[in-house]
């Protein structure tokens, strides 16, 4: 039996079944993210680099959109370009609608000082959100936090306790209204000349510590989904961090002059310890490995650093060596 040839009515009803199956909605959300696209790797290269936010508010219109389009159905041809043009006009106007947000977005540097004059000790508490910070030390006598962000200034209030304590308190947790390139980036400076305290909460970000030349008294970190790095060279006669972490990365560098003491409660962690053995006393608590070879008075002269661990997913490293 001959095969019998496709008809010119049968190839029509194929190319409007194919027709029929096209998604307008799927079809403007595919514009959308390539024009953009385009846009945005095309800036990268240019001497005007483009950064590309789209506030929340930009969101709910291109929902309504796409809702409102996936009710359109193409049956032909005609159908398909009468919905293509108008897909193509709504992506232009989408993207005209980014780009006058993204034009007001500017790059904001903000600044403030906390004189610690005639004070024992600083404590400062520290709420970080989608921030880059960085935390070091000065041969000053204030406090100082500096930011440079496009949507979100830091605070900072203080106030001096009967013991002589500088409260200190700086948040810099606040959240983008939206999605792409939306930045804050935070500078901390420590006062070394006084030792100092202080509570840091982190919630994805990413810190960077360096204390060499901080006198630390005690430390509370919290850490979610955070990558950290901690360098501490000089701590308080005794002086106890507590870690806490969740789904984070934690980089923690103590100088060897310093007998550390470390104790860990964790779940579903990789931790390693370099510079650090287990207690001949209690192997669940590990201790300095330079210790062995001090003498008791040597070892009463040098100054004491508590780390209690308590980390769930995350990896932990601890490194004792010369700073």
């Amino acid at each position: 039996m001959k095969a019998t040839p496709l008809t010119s009515e049968s190839s029509e009803v194929n190319k409007n079944n194919f027709i029929a199956k096209i998604n307008l909605a799927l079809l403007y959300f595919i514009l959308l993210i390539l024009i953009l696209s385009l846009i945005y790797f095309y800036s990268v290269y240019s001497n005007d680099y483009l950064s590309v936010v789209v506030p929340f508010t930009k969101v709910w219109p291109i929902a309504m959109i796409l809702v409102g389009i996936s009710i359109f159905r193409v049956t032909n041809f005609s159908s398909f370009a009468v919905g293509f043009l108008m897909v193509s006009s709504l992506v232009a106007i989408t993207v005209a609608s980014i780009f006058v947000q993204t034009a007001w977005i500017k790059d904001f540097y903000y600044t403030q000082s906390v004189p610690a004059l005639d004070v024992g000790q600083v404590d400062a508490k520290i709420n970080l959100i989608l921030t880059n910070a960085r935390l070091t030390a000065s041969n000053t006598n204030f406090f100082k936090g500096d930011s440079l962000s496009n949507y979100n200034n830091l605070e900072i209030s203080n106030y001096e306790d009967d013991s002589g304590v500088e409260k200190i308190t700086l948040n810099h947790n606040g959240l983008p209204n939206g999605f792409g390139s939306y930045n804050k980036n935070t500078d901390i400076v420590f006062p070394n000349l006084i030792p100092a305290s202080f509570d840091i909460k982190s919630r994805l970000s990413k810190l960077d510590s360096n204390f060499k030349t901080l006198k630390i008294s005690s430390g509370d970190f919290d850490f979610i989904a955070t990558n950290a790095e901690i360098v501490v060279s000089e701590v308080d006669k005794s002086a106890v961090l507590n870690i806490k972490s969740l789904l984070s990365q934690v980089d923690l560098i103590i100088d060897d002059n310093i007998n550390v003491t470390f104790s860990s409660s964790s779940s579903f962690t990789k931790q390693e310890l370099i510079g650090l053995s287990p207690s001949i006393v209690n192997r669940s608590i590990y201790k300095s490995n330079n210790t062995e070879t001090l003498d008791p008075n040597q070892k009463a002269d040098r100054p004491e650093l508590v780390i209690t661990l308590n980390s769930t997913l995350s990896k932990i490293k601890i490194i004792q060596k010369d700073i």
